[in-house]
């Protein structure tokens, strides 16, 4: 490691430790891309208890997890004033963490760590800022080398513990399969026609191929394939757009699933089409056969982590990637824009 304020062997002493926190606030395909670190470090010290700490609305698929022992939640909403902020400082310090691993390396979760009482706090610093006074141990290991999942796992191969599983490791209710036929009684009646899922929403509106293009790709895959419309909580609006714009017989609309119940639609499934977002990560836990139209970021760092996978790209813009919140050049959105529906299909065909 390439900072170790204690000057220790840290995989050594973490031996040795009866319970131990990780903390990453992000969004949950960040949170999904936590599993395989997760599963690593408990089959590397199977009798240490851990303990995740998250934002709230990522935890859905660490509550069946064989590697989990407790869950923490953290409330944007609710955690604001200091009385709030003291009471969740305290349910981190009742762990009584003999260690922490930030994986977020932004200021709350490290300050966070710091405060929860741990003698090793291990973690990252690649911006070089002030919080590296924080922490005990900091990682050699660069953001944006490679994929996300394997900048997670490049800190424990550091220190010396052994990968045994790289896959990510879902574990659904059997409960949602239930309430997912009720509430698409036409996915398990589609006579043999292969179910695609086409997910056209993205946290950031740079993401986003477009509503019409999905449209054209839904008219496309209409006869072949049964087409299901997924969309977030506050993303119902572009299913009515992609809805209104398509000239074939409407798809199935699938608007208000919980977590789990869309993962395992993803798993009824054949096929997912999304742009960069959490939902193709849950997809690609499915075991299932993925397609990503990435724009601004770039796959190799964030793609889905599966080797059942088509990436639709432009490999030939030079503003990629791109860390704006608004498109900086003349012709917006071209490296999304310039892919066609007809080249996304007959990618996947």
């Amino acid at each position: 490691m390439k900072f170790n304020y204690l000057n220790i062997d840290v995989g050594n002493a973490l031996k040795d430790c009866k319970n131990i926190a990780i903390i990453k606030f992000a969004y949950i395909g960040d949170s999904v891309w936590m599993l395989p670190f997760i599963k690593n470090l408990k089959k590397n010290l199977p009798h240490t208890k851990l303990t995740v700490i998250v934002n709230a609305g990522t935890e859905a698929f660490f509550t069946l997890s064989p590697y989990i022992d407790n869950i923490i939640t953290f409330d944007r909403k609710t955690i604001k004033g200091l009385r709030s902020n003291l009471k969740f400082i305290k349910s981190i310090r009742d762990i009584k963490a003999d260690a922490v691993f930030e994986l977020t390396d932004t200021d709350r979760p490290t300050i966070l760590s710091y405060l929860s009482g741990a003698k090793y706090i291990i973690g990252y610093n690649n911006e070089n800022r002030w919080r590296n006074r924080l922490y005990t141990h900091i990682s050699s290991s660069l953001k944006f080398q490679s994929h996300f999942v394997q900048y997670h796992l490049n800190l424990l191969q550091e220190l010396g513990f052994e990968i045994f599983d790289t896959s990510l490791d879902v574990k659904l209710n059997p409960d949602c399969y239930i309430t997912l036929k009720e509430k698409i009684p036409q996915l398990f009646d589609i006579n043999n026609k292969k179910p695609i899922i086409i997910h056209p929403g993205s946290r950031n509106i740079l993401r986003q191929w477009g509503t019409e293009r999905f449209a054209k790709l839904c008219d496309l895959l209409y006869g072949s394939s049964t087409v299901i419309l997924t969309a977030g909580p506050n993303e119902t609006h572009l299913l009515t757009e992609i809805a209104s714009s398509i000239t074939t017989p409407q798809p199935i609309i699938a608007g208000s699933l919980t977590l789990h119940e869309f993962a395992a639609l993803c798993k009824s499934s054949d096929l997912f089409i999304g742009n960069d977002s959490g939902p193709i990560h849950i997809a690609a836990a499915q075991n299932i056969n993925v397609a990503g139209i990435y724009g601004p970021t770039m796959p190799q760092h964030v793609g889905p982590w599966t080797n059942k996978k088509i990436i639709i790209e432009n490999n030939e813009m030079t503003c990629r990637p791109c860390y704006y919140e608004r498109c900086k050049i003349d012709d917006y959105k071209k490296c999304l824009y310039s892919i066609t529906p007809q080249e996304v299909y007959d990618k996947i065909l």
